[in-house]
């Protein structure tokens, strides 16, 4: 399910992206938070409207089959609905990568990574997160990344149900491609397509 990576040019190619992505985020505006709820007692800022969270919550949560990858890491993959309004229509495949904490007894929690996007692997930047990250976080939280639908080891997408569905969407438009441009066509194609896990 995951490709082979070599430790060398690849992983810090990787750390300096992320350093470069943490420097970056703090010059970004965050926004603003909705109206504090009270939930269970606790008053919690949620980012996420209600209808939205109420959303998403009806796909229940699922149990993740954890396995030793890459000397030091373990991945999982988790089905999900392809779209959340019909939470038990079609599925997706999304991988997930985690980078357990050095010290699981004194563990605070987990730190979910995302380098950007679009486009960006999740779980690249949690396998390179030993190389990025200093101690007190290492030792103390799980590193976990996912790969978004369509990214790296998450099943691809399949943008149309045939070519010709395609060339009909696309016609008249002036949308660039790389595959347009190399064949010589006028008409895009859709670069993500296929079945191929994660």
């Amino acid at each position: 399910m995951f490709r082979n990576r070599s430790e060398g040019v690849h992983i810090r190619t990787l750390a300096a992206a992320g350093l470069a992505g943490a420097l970056l985020a703090g010059t970004a505006v965050a926004p603003a938070a909705a109206a504090p709820t009270s939930i269970g007692g606790a008053i919690v800022a949620h980012r996420t409207s209600i209808a939205e969270r109420l959303r998403v919550d009806r796909v229940p949560t699922p149990e993740l089959d954890w396995y030793r990858c890459y000397g030091y890491a373990e991945c999982a993959t988790v089905d999900l609905p392809l779209d959340y309004d019909k939470p038990h229509g079609a599925t997706t495949e999304i991988a997930v990568l985690r980078v357990k904490a050095r010290d699981q007894k004194h563990r605070i929690g987990s730190l979910f990574v995302n380098p950007g996007g679009p486009g960006g692997s999740g779980t690249d930047i949690a396998l390179a997160a030993p190389y990025f990250l200093g101690d007190e976080l290492l030792d103390r939280f799980d590193v976990v990344g996912i790969d978004p639908r369509g990214v790296a080891a998450s099943e691809q997408v399949k943008c149309f149900k045939s070519v010709k569905d395609q060339t009909r969407a696309y016609e008249g438009l002036n949308v660039a491609s790389a595959t347009a441009a190399s064949s010589g066509s006028t008409t895009p194609t859709c670069s993500l397509t296929g079945s191929a896990p994660w």
